[in-house]
């Protein structure tokens, strides 16, 4: 992402990231749930970042068995047409 640097007193930072109110739900979503089961926010971010990655990974996974089984179904019909043209 490209930031707008700005300089005061020498320093380099970029400006402050505005939050869209979607965000905004999720920090506070995270922040009820710690101080409901007595976690650290550390903790429920961590879990929500497993959550998607497994989500993330499952859906990948469907999608590769989705393409190997056209694949193979593929492979049937050609040999079938094959099969039929020698006939």
């Amino acid at each position: 992402q490209n930031y707008k640097i700005i300089h005061k007193n020498n320093k380099s930072r970029r400006p402050r990231t505005a939050f869209t109110s979607t965000q905004v739900s999720c920090i506070e979503l995270r922040e009820q749930l710690a101080i409901r089961l007595d976690l650290d926010e550390d903790r429920i971010q961590i879990w929500f970042q497993n959550r998607r990655a497994k989500l993330r990974r499952s859906l990948r996974e469907a999608r590769l068995r989705l393409c190997v089984t056209t694949v193979s179904e593929l492979k049937v019909k050609g040999q079938r047409e094959a099969n039929m043209k020698e006939e």
